[in-house]
């Protein structure tokens, strides 16, 4: 992995003119040929020397990479944050190796592609001083453990249109975000019918949960 990692830190910074469309868009069958990528340092590198293969699980890393480097240069990133950030990484091999290195095993991991695009605003967050380091390695495993159908879900409950269980198709998503720790859930009776009640529960957006929500979905 050591070759590989100055090669990423010199991708982190691409113009962004040559930054095409959508690359959740991208199909893995043609990410070999997508001729922006070559020029972007470690696809070059990757690309040219052989370094990977044709199999699926390698192409899908090579995707979600220009996912993340996509979405580290689009939108909120503070430019003279992320240059001195690169800056550091030239200097210090042993944080690049940390850092990068863990992004990458994190990307190769990784099979949903827009959790490529979550890393990378959550990495954004992190040049930008929003998170640290620790925070963003918990905000990691988070997305790692996140059903990509329960987003909507936590989308709904951030921006106040999920208060409460009542419909209870959603109840195990809503259970599964609550097992992630970034929701919280406290009893309520709901009323459905003389003498009967129903036990759901509210569901409120906690402090993490509302840290990780601005990043994500902003």
């Amino acid at each position: 992995m050591n070759e590989i990692i100055p090669e990423f830190n010199d991708s982190l910074i691409i113009n962004s003119t040559d930054i095409i469309g959508d690359y959740l868009e991208l199909g893995i069958d043609s990410i070999l040929e997508n001729e922006i990528l070559k020029e972007i340092p470690i696809f070059k590198s990757l690309l040219s020397v052989g370094k990977i293969s044709k199999n699926i699980r390698e192409r899908n890393c090579l995707k979600n990479l220009a996912i993340f480097i996509n979405e580290l240069n689009s939108g909120n990133i503070d430019a003279e944050k992320l240059r001195l950030y690169q800056e550091e990484l030239k200097r210090n091999s042993k944080k690049a190796e940390k850092e990068l290195g863990r992004v990458l095993i994190i990307l190769d991991q990784t099979i949903d592609n827009i959790k490529a695009s979550i890393l990378g605003k959550l990495y954004k967050a992190y040049i930008n001083q929003v998170v640290d380091w620790n925070m963003f390695i918990e905000f990691s495993e988070i997305t790692n453990r996140l059903y990509i159908n329960d987003l909507k879900i936590l989308a709904l409950i951030y921006n106040g249109n999920m208060n409460d269980t009542s419909n209870r198709a959603d109840l195990y998503r809503v259970e599964r975000l609550n097992s992630l720790g970034v929701i919280g859930l406290a009893p309520k009776s709901i009323v459905i019918g003389t003498g009967h009640s129903r036990q759901d529960s509210y569901i409120t957006l906690n402090k993490i949960g509302k840290m990780y929500s601005d990043i994500i979905f902003n």
